[in-house]
């Protein structure tokens, strides 16, 4: 975060400390607490109210950056649930593997929406053959095709690219 001149260091690290407290959802008299405020209003007051802009720069790229641990962690999450077989060796619900498989593809589908710029760098690439995996292609389709997901062509290959192209 760029701090205003106006601003010391400390202060500027203050608020981004509590943006991120705050985005995390962390009260505000827990915050009093922590950072030794007469009370939650006084807090507020102090970090909002003194500082309006840092605030605001600070809380949105709190809010942005817990917003990307929050999706990368559903996905993760997701992609553990489509898989067949649990940790334990119990086969998985295919009602919950065809849920986690929906929401896989809604988000394919929101990332393949946004401009180019605000892709992942580094790209994505899903082989639902690879034996690291566990999903056999035809246990994956059929739990797709179950939940009346569309199948993306890559998928009976194994490959497909971040934004759902299939890989040559």
């Amino acid at each position: 975060m760029a701090t205003n001149s106006a601003y010391s260091p400390k202060t500027a690290q203050r608020i981004t400390k509590v943006a991120n407290l705050r985005v995390q959802g962390t009260s505000w008299a827990a915050i009093a607490k922590k950072f030794r405020y007469s009370n939650s209003d006084s807090a507020r007051k102090a970090i909002t109210g003194n500082h309006p802009d840092v605030w605001r720069t600070a809380y949105e790229e709190a809010r942005d950056r817990f917003l990307d641990e929050v999706e990368a962690e559903a996905v993760l999450t997701n992609r553990e649930l489509i898989r067949p077989i649990r940790d334990d060796g119990e086969r998985r619900d295919e009602r919950i593997r065809a849920m986690a498989a929906r929401a896989l593809q809604d988000h394919a589908a929101k990332l393949r929406a946004q401009a180019p710029q605000q892709h992942l760098t580094v790209p994505v690439n899903v082989n639902v053959s690879n034996s690291s995996t566990n999903i056999p292609d035809a246990e994956l389709l059929d739990a797709c095709r179950a939940a009346g997901l569309a199948v993306p062509a890559g998928i009976s290959r194994g490959i497909l690219d971040a934004d759902g192209s299939d890989l040559p």
